[in-house]
């Protein structure tokens, strides 16, 4: 009777260590929809924001409460996911709105409001690497190029700011795609001397099949 008990004491410590292993995501994701069936290339899809898109100055800050991209699946294989990044939108929250600003002088808050754009499209999305994910300037196909971002400051100047490529992570199935990143931009030299020095981004975003209904996708 000891000799069963001990048996299977054993088993049941192996099927907990089963149990409870950590799960990994692949080295080689596949972006799904429905949840585990690959989802075709020329898909449309579209990537929006969680909560405030936000940006950061050494002494202000940009707030938006839409940020939208729209593209289309391009690769999705074991060679990994890719997307066409072809259109943007940041609203402050209304249609055509600028978005927010706040910016501190003399210990006073005062507030504006800026028109961001991208330029440069299309940007490609590409996985790279277990649950991270790079976005840089031009086609998936095509020649790299920086990703630029441009900022109108209502009745002051229109400021640029670029990076190489910006990096994040995402989460994977059986969560749905979010995108989470903290990406800096240096000003480009032509810049005013109003502009800002440095351009901080920090953002979590969305990606869902561009429909009606806005069914969200997985990688997994």
């Amino acid at each position: 009777m000891c000799r069963k008990l001990i048996h299977l004491g054993l088993a049941l410590a192996a099927w907990g260590a089963v149990a409870l292993a950590p799960t990994f995501a692949s080295a080689s994701p596949v972006m799904t929809f429905p949840l585990g069936t690959p989802l075709a290339t020329g898909s449309l899809l579209q990537v929006t924001n969680a909560g405030v898109s936000l940006f950061t100055e050494p002494e202000g800050r940009i707030e938006c409460l839409t940020v939208k991209f729209t593209g289309e699946l391009s690769a999705n294989s074991e060679g990994g996911v890719a997307v066409n990044l072809s259109s943007m939108e940041a609203r402050r929250g209304g249609v055509e709105e600028d978005c927010k600003r706040d910016w501190y002088k003399n210990e006073i808050t005062q507030e504006g409001s800026v028109k961001i754009t991208y330029s440069g499209l299309p940007w490609c999305f590409k996985t790279a690497g277990i649950d991270e994910f790079q976005i840089r300037g031009g086609s998936c196909t095509g020649s790299k190029k920086p990703v630029t971002l441009v900022f109108t400051y209502t009745g002051l100047a229109e400021c640029k700011y670029e990076a190489s490529s910006f990096h994040g992570t995402f989460t994977t199935a059986p969560e749905d795609v979010r995108l989470l990143s903290e990406q800096g931009f240096e000003k480009e030299s032509t810049n005013s001397f109003f502009c800002p020095a440095t351009m901080g981004s920090d953002t979590e975003l969305t990606m869902e099949k561009d429909a009606p209904t806005n069914e969200p996708v997985y990688i997994s």
